[in-house]
């Protein structure tokens, strides 16, 4: 388990990832590799394919 350690700057973007359940300190698991860079990322029990620059955004690259 990894916890998101930041949230990306633009609050539209912010606001959409914690409807979802992706908020600072919440702990999720980092699945497969996408092209490009992205990753699957589990929280609860749910999965969403997050690109790289979202990634990086949630401090979770």
């Amino acid at each position: 388990m990894t916890a998101i350690t930041s949230m990306p700057t633009r609050p539209e973007v912010s606001r959409r990832l914690a409807e979802l359940g992706l908020r600072r300190n919440v702990d999720v698991q980092l699945g497969g590799k996408t092209s490009g860079g992205g990753r699957v990322v589990s929280v609860g029990k749910s999965r969403y394919a997050l690109d790289k620059a979202t990634l990086r955004s949630l401090g979770l690259i």
